[in-house]
């Protein structure tokens, strides 16, 4: 019978070694028995890659899709229809956030639990858009606001 150290106990090259000999394990096992179920999808995920090994990893996956949303950047990389890995940072580590202008708000009565009225005055807010990078071509850029 096999025994395996816990993975946190792998140096990095260890943990990538044995990442690819268990996939393969795996793939052979499944092969090996196809009377007995496979799992549905396998999906693997890794935080806090940056912005240039993003932009390797996109050079060279056959497929991959890039999901920004207000937190994170992603790198999705599939290797068929059940089977990804997802990179990802945070936004603000990849895209540049930039002051786009402002927006009045008006000004209004409030009441809490602690002041029976506060009144607060017309104020201007900033409006931000984040500028990401095109992965596969640095001097593009896309877009995406916030208020």
């Amino acid at each position: 019978m096999k025994v395996f150290k816990p993975h946190w106990k792998l140096t990095a090259d260890e943990q990538r070694a044995a990442m690819i000999r268990g996939l393969r394990e795996m793939a052979t096992f499944l092969e090996m028995n196809p009377t007995l179920p496979a799992p549905r999808q396998i999906y693997c995920n890794l935080s806090g890659v940056s912005k240039e090994m993003l932009a390797t990893i996109a050079e060279c996956a056959e497929y991959c899709e890039k999901k920004i949303d207000s937190q994170w950047y992603n790198l999705d990389v599939r290797f068929s229809e059940n089977v990804l890995i997802e990179y990802y940072n945070s936004r603000e580590e990849v895209c540049e956030r930039v002051q786009t202008g402002t927006i009045k708000v008006e000004a209004k009565e409030a009441f809490t639990e602690t002041i029976e009225h506060e009144a607060v005055e017309a104020h201007e807010v900033p409006v931000y858009e984040y500028k990401c990078p095109s992965l596969l071509a640095p001097a593009e850029q896309e877009s995406e606001s916030e208020a």
